[in-house]
Protein backbone atom coordinates (compact mmCIF):
# COMPACT_ATOMS: atom_id res chain seq x y z
CA UNK A 1 0.00 0.00 0.00
CA UNK A 2 2.97 2.25 1.04
CA UNK A 3 4.46 1.58 -2.74
CA UNK A 4 1.14 2.84 -4.40
CA UNK A 5 1.03 5.91 -2.39
CA UNK A 6 4.63 6.74 -3.50
CA UNK A 7 4.22 6.20 -6.98
CA UNK A 8 0.65 7.90 -7.12
CA UNK A 9 2.47 10.79 -5.52
CA UNK A 10 5.07 10.67 -7.92
CA UNK A 11 3.05 10.85 -10.54
CA UNK A 12 0.52 13.37 -9.53
CA UNK A 13 3.98 15.88 -8.60
CA UNK A 14 5.92 15.14 -12.16
CA UNK A 15 3.27 14.20 -14.83
CA UNK A 16 2.37 17.71 -15.45
CA UNK A 17 5.95 18.42 -16.08
CA UNK A 18 6.54 16.27 -18.80
CA UNK A 19 3.22 16.62 -20.24
CA UNK A 20 3.08 20.53 -20.67
CA UNK A 21 3.67 22.37 -24.21
CA UNK A 22 4.69 25.26 -25.11
CA UNK A 23 1.70 28.03 -26.22
CA UNK A 24 2.24 28.90 -29.69
CA UNK A 25 0.83 31.69 -31.48
CA UNK A 26 0.06 31.55 -35.37
CA UNK A 27 -1.15 35.01 -36.33
CA UNK A 28 -0.25 38.52 -35.94
CA UNK A 29 -3.00 40.38 -34.10
CA UNK A 30 -1.57 43.56 -35.90
CA UNK A 31 -2.52 41.64 -39.60
CA UNK A 32 -5.50 39.33 -38.76
CA UNK A 33 -8.76 40.06 -37.11
CA UNK A 34 -9.28 38.10 -34.85
CA UNK A 35 -9.20 34.46 -36.51
CA UNK A 36 -11.64 32.48 -35.61
CA UNK A 37 -13.33 28.87 -36.09
CA UNK A 38 -9.96 27.11 -37.01
CA UNK A 39 -9.22 23.87 -39.08
CA UNK A 40 -6.35 22.16 -38.27
CA UNK A 41 -4.43 19.27 -40.54
CA UNK A 42 -1.69 17.53 -39.78
CA UNK A 43 0.02 15.72 -42.80
CA UNK A 44 -0.18 11.46 -42.11
CA UNK A 45 2.80 11.01 -43.89
CA UNK A 46 5.24 14.03 -42.98
CA UNK A 47 4.30 14.90 -38.92
CA UNK A 48 6.01 18.49 -39.57
CA UNK A 49 4.07 19.93 -41.81
CA UNK A 50 0.61 21.78 -40.67
CA UNK A 51 -2.08 23.96 -42.29
CA UNK A 52 -5.01 25.77 -40.65
CA UNK A 53 -7.48 27.51 -42.31
CA UNK A 54 -9.37 30.42 -40.23
CA UNK A 55 -12.49 32.69 -40.86
CA UNK A 56 -12.62 34.50 -43.21
CA UNK A 57 -10.16 33.57 -45.46
CA UNK A 58 -6.48 32.91 -43.98
CA UNK A 59 -4.45 29.93 -43.73
CA UNK A 60 -1.60 29.27 -42.18
CA UNK A 61 1.35 26.56 -42.75
CA UNK A 62 3.98 25.16 -41.02
CA UNK A 63 6.87 22.59 -41.64
CA UNK A 64 8.38 22.15 -38.40
CA UNK A 65 5.88 20.47 -36.35
CA UNK A 66 3.96 23.77 -35.17
CA UNK A 67 6.85 25.77 -33.89
CA UNK A 68 6.83 28.23 -36.33
CA UNK A 69 4.26 29.68 -38.87
CA UNK A 70 3.63 31.61 -42.07
CA UNK A 71 0.27 33.36 -42.67
CA UNK A 72 -1.55 33.94 -45.93
CA UNK A 73 -4.70 34.94 -47.28
CA UNK A 74 -6.39 32.72 -49.56
CA UNK A 75 -8.76 34.26 -52.59
CA UNK A 76 -10.81 32.55 -55.16
CA UNK A 77 -12.15 35.07 -58.10
CA UNK A 78 -15.18 32.90 -59.10
CA UNK A 79 -16.21 31.83 -55.68
CA UNK A 80 -15.50 33.98 -52.96
CA UNK A 81 -14.08 32.85 -49.51
CA UNK A 82 -16.88 33.42 -46.86
CA UNK A 83 -15.27 31.58 -44.06
CA UNK A 84 -15.88 28.14 -42.29
CA UNK A 85 -12.98 26.70 -43.34
CA UNK A 86 -12.31 22.68 -43.57
CA UNK A 87 -8.87 21.65 -44.31
CA UNK A 88 -8.03 18.34 -45.46
CA UNK A 89 -5.05 16.20 -46.98
CA UNK A 90 -5.53 13.07 -48.88
CA UNK A 91 -3.01 10.16 -49.17
CA UNK A 92 -1.28 11.97 -52.05
CA UNK A 93 -0.19 14.75 -49.39
CA UNK A 94 -2.24 17.38 -51.15
CA UNK A 95 -4.05 19.40 -48.79
CA UNK A 96 -7.95 20.22 -50.01
CA UNK A 97 -9.53 23.89 -48.48
CA UNK A 98 -13.15 24.15 -48.09
CA UNK A 99 -15.18 26.90 -47.56
CA UNK A 100 -18.17 29.12 -48.00
CA UNK A 101 -18.75 31.45 -50.87
CA UNK A 102 -19.18 35.32 -51.72
CA UNK A 103 -19.34 35.16 -55.55
CA UNK A 104 -19.56 37.89 -57.68
CA UNK A 105 -22.21 36.85 -59.47
CA UNK A 106 -24.96 34.14 -57.64
CA UNK A 107 -26.02 34.73 -54.00
CA UNK A 108 -23.91 35.11 -51.06
CA UNK A 109 -22.74 31.40 -49.21
CA UNK A 110 -25.16 29.41 -51.99
CA UNK A 111 -22.23 27.17 -52.73
CA UNK A 112 -19.68 25.27 -50.38
CA UNK A 113 -15.97 25.64 -52.44
CA UNK A 114 -12.91 23.41 -52.72
CA UNK A 115 -9.11 24.48 -53.29
CA UNK A 116 -6.42 22.13 -53.74
CA UNK A 117 -2.49 22.76 -53.29
CA UNK A 118 -0.37 20.28 -54.24
CA UNK A 119 2.83 22.21 -53.09
CA UNK A 120 1.91 23.13 -49.23
CA UNK A 121 0.24 26.28 -49.95
CA UNK A 122 2.28 27.66 -52.11
CA UNK A 123 -0.66 27.94 -55.09
CA UNK A 124 -3.56 26.93 -55.22
CA UNK A 125 -6.06 24.83 -57.91
CA UNK A 126 -8.92 26.44 -59.27
CA UNK A 127 -11.51 26.00 -57.43
CA UNK A 128 -14.56 23.80 -57.67
CA UNK A 129 -17.77 23.94 -55.79
CA UNK A 130 -20.51 21.93 -54.82
CA UNK A 131 -23.97 22.03 -53.34
CA UNK A 132 -25.17 25.12 -55.15
CA UNK A 133 -29.28 25.11 -54.83
CA UNK A 134 -30.62 28.63 -55.91
CA UNK A 135 -30.42 31.01 -52.93
CA UNK A 136 -30.17 28.45 -50.30
CA UNK A 137 -27.40 28.89 -47.86
CA UNK A 138 -24.97 26.18 -47.42
CA UNK A 139 -23.29 26.49 -44.25
CA UNK A 140 -20.77 24.60 -41.28
CA UNK A 141 -19.26 21.88 -44.40
CA UNK A 142 -17.37 19.22 -43.23
CA UNK A 143 -14.68 16.86 -45.33
CA UNK A 144 -13.03 13.54 -44.71
CA UNK A 145 -11.00 11.16 -46.81
CA UNK A 146 -11.49 7.54 -46.97
CA UNK A 147 -7.45 6.72 -46.80
CA UNK A 148 -8.53 2.90 -48.58
CA UNK A 149 -9.76 4.57 -51.48
CA UNK A 150 -8.46 8.19 -51.74
CA UNK A 151 -12.02 9.38 -51.76
CA UNK A 152 -12.89 13.02 -50.58
CA UNK A 153 -16.70 12.69 -48.48
CA UNK A 154 -18.35 16.08 -47.16
CA UNK A 155 -21.41 16.98 -45.63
Amino acid sequence: MKTLLIITLFYLLWSPVFSQHTNIRIDDPQVVNSPNEPSIMVNPKNTDQMMVGSNLDYYYVSEDGGYSWESYQLSSEENGVWGDPCIITDTAQAFYFMHLSNPASGNWIDRIVCQKTDNFGESWDTESYTGLNGTRAQDKEWAVVDRATNNIYMT
